[in-house]
């Protein structure tokens, strides 16, 4: 197993911020030639070219770490890297879900930014990454996206419904639900698969989840996308009541243990 190094246990009240993609961080062909753009910059001394293979990878933005660190930087939190519908995404223009937040595996890195995609190579490759930052004292981040899935609502035809994860397994436990609606229920994220996060199998995923980034991959925080809508309660208003939502005590009870 590769490790990701000995986290940098930052106080929270000390962490500057750099917000990055994965894929974007390095894809652009000035990231293979950073010591010649930095040369005049003393402090930029240890920096290193992203060799070109690794452009857009976990690999190549782990070579960005002493950049960040002679920036001033003690946390890169990276967008969305949960594996996601990469068929639409084109390696030569914008088009697609660039941005990742259509999540369908919870566990698993993005194959896409991976330059080692043999079994497991992802997953190799993003704590050897992890190690990278947390080698420079940087921490790593990581953008979530509980409020829904990647899988689509019915899009406008009540008779058809995408099952191609949670929906086929449980439907009425994973999504919200409403009286009239049996199929899905969206009043929140717009994405017409909002998760139900009252409910305990979503709660344990959600949990599951973050254990397995803290522990396994070396993960030192999170930032949750449209966290209220995992605050809102079990009635079909769906209201926002984060004081009584079982599903934020689970977290924030993550912190003591």
């Amino acid at each position: 197993t590769v490790s990701f190094g000995t986290k940098p246990a930052i106080a929270q009240k000390d962490s500057i911020i750099y917000e990055a993609h994965v894929r974007g961080l390095t894809k652009d062909s000035s990231s293979t030639t950073l010591t010649t753009i930095l040369s005049s910059m003393s402090e930029f001394a240890a920096v290193a070219n992203v060799p070109s293979a690794y452009v857009g990878t976990y690999k190549g933005a782990g070579y960005m770490a002493k950049y960040l660190k002679a920036m001033g930087y003690k946390t890169i939190e990276l967008l969305p890297v949960h594996e996601t519908a990469n068929d639409i995404n084109s390696d030569t223009s914008p088009a697609g879900n660039f941005w990742g937040y259509m999540t369908y595996g919870y566990f698993a890195p993005d194959r896409r930014y991976s330059y080692n995609k043999s079994y497991g190579g992802p997953t190799d490759e993003f704590r050897a990454m992890v190690k990278a930052f947390h080698d420079q004292g940087i921490e790593v981040y990581l953008d979530v996206v509980f409020n829904h899935t990647g899988e689509g609502g019915t899009w406008g035809d009540a008779n058809t419904r995408e099952l191609t994860s949670f929906a086929g397994l449980a439907n009425n436990s994973y999504y919200r639900l409403a009286s009239g609606n049996a199929f899905y229920w969206d009043g929140t994220t717009g994405c017409g698969n909002q998760l139900n996060c009252t409910n305990t199998a979503t709660r344990k995923l959600v949990t599951d989840s973050l254990k397995y980034w803290i522990q396994n991959m070396g993960i030192d925080g999170f930032r949750f996308d449209l966290a209220p809508v995992i605050a809102r309660n079990a009635n079909n208003n769906y209201n926002f009541e984060p004081s009584n939502q079982p599903v934020i005590s689970d977290i924030t009870g993550m912190i003591s243990t």
